[in-house]
């Protein structure tokens, strides 16, 4: 099989399976997950391996191409068929005949060409536009998504029927967080290809780091991981990769050189620190991280109030993804820095906080997907825009009194 499908985890390696058992057949398949999880590259390996691999692997992304030229290039285009066309030009369908077609970002197809598509997969004919003749080929599809198909069928953008077609069998990559065993040999791996494409003499990564580097949450997953260690490559001063090296947008709260200290206890205590994993957050290091969690969590409340005030104050049609991810760092670093009774300032305890973090994830997430558009956002939440309008000014008011002198 492929070598670039680097993993150790139980989770690839039932998707592993799954790719041998299917490649040699001519089965659609539906791979679902997030941006980033390599949905295109297990569609190649599933055509390398399948009796097509020397014939044509075609993609395209429905998301990439306006719904007016998506069809053409998916059925082709006869001479006259409008004014621009002045030559017969065939589909990538048709390009595709005796291989694999790759449809990525499926959920996007407009509901005109779902109709062509399903006709396709059901005797593998279509009619290129303009034209009145059948053609017929040999390919097999895969179809790729970032969203929940079901939804969109519920929702009513998409044809339960050819989801039917299309879900012969479906593969669902997980996320990278959901699988950080398999961080490590990734970042290795490109490491490896990385300092050889640059001409870089790179040992490894400095064992601090490797411990961020493995607690990362890796939203963009192995696409971010990917870019981030050929930035760090490239940036690189040493023959060891150090947190400098890398660019994380201030998701990592606690700088390094504030715990260096409590690390070189850590090593002095454990000399065998080259097994370092996901695990090498050991309890030493976490009892003299509780022990300063007062001192750290100072740091926390600074950068949490400034995040927060400022995101406040924001145009919500300038709200993006990475505020939701920021939103997220912050939930998890008071659920699992901080004791139960650890109250972070005389007026919110951790739990008031939790619970203003999830809903802010939630309205935000609906202002983005709304442009910012409060009316929009509160008909996805099923609320009022009044609520939304009343819960926003309500962080307004907490966030200004805890942070302005006057209001303690």
């Amino acid at each position: 099989m492929d070598q670039d499908l680097i993993y150790v985890s139980g989770e690839m390696e039932g998707i592993y399976k799954m790719v041998q058992k299917i490649a040699v057949t001519n089965a659609t398949v539906l791979i679902t997950g997030e941006s980033g999880t390599g949905k295109e590259k297990l569609a190649q390996l599933i055509h390398s391996n399948s009796p097509r691999s020397n014939r044509p692997f075609v993609t395209i992304n429905c998301a990439a191409l306006p719904e007016t030229l998506l069809e053409a290039e998916l059925f082709g285009v006869t001479k006259g068929a409008y004014t621009s066309a002045d030559k017969d030009r065939i589909g990538l369908i048709e390009s595709a005949n005796l291989g694999t077609l790759f449809i990525d970002e499926i959920g996007d197809l407009p509901y005109s060409a779902q109709v062509k598509l399903l006709r396709f997969l059901q005797d593998h004919t279509f009619t290129p536009i303009g034209s009145i003749k059948l053609k017929q080929v040999d390919v097999r599809v895969i179809s790729a998504t970032n969203k929940d198909p079901e939804k969109l069928v519920k929702e009513g953008t998409f044809r339960e029927d050819l989801l039917y077609r299309l879900n012969v069998v479906r593969i669902h990559i997980p996320p990278l967080r959901h699988r950080r065993s398999d961080i490590r040999p990734l970042i290795e791996y490109y490491l490896e290809i990385f300092a050889t494409q640059y001409n870089k003499k790179i040992k490894g990564v400095d064992p601090l780091v490797w411990k961020k580097l493995l607690s990362y949450e890796w939203f963009g997953n192995v696409r971010e991981l990917k870019n981030k260690v050929e930035r760090a490559v490239i940036l690189a001063n040493q023959d060891v990769l150090q947190l400098s090296d890398f660019q994380f947008d201030g998701q990592w709260v606690i700088d390094v050189e504030s715990t260096r200290g409590n690390r070189k206890i850590q090593e002095n205590q454990n000399e065998d620190d080259s097994k370092y994993s996901e695990n090498a957050f050991s309890q030493s290091s976490q009892s003299s991280f509780v022990q300063s969690k007062k001192e750290i969590s100072v740091s926390n409340n600074l950068q949490f109030y400034s995040f927060i005030q400022n995101l406040l104050q924001k145009n919500f049609s300038y709200l993006a993804e990475s505020d939701i991810q920021q939103i997220q760092h912050f939930r998890r670093e008071f659920e699992n820095n901080f004791n139960d009774d650890f109250s972070l300032s005389h007026h919110f305890s951790k739990y008031h906080i939790m619970t203003l973090l999830y809903e802010m994830e939630l309205i935000f997430r609906a202002l983005i997907q709304s442009n910012g558009n409060k009316s929009k956002a509160a008909a996805i939440l099923g609320i009022s825009e009044k609520n939304i309008r009343d819960r926003i000014k309500k962080w307004q008011s907490e966030f200004q009194c805890e942070v302005s002198e006057e209001c303690r």
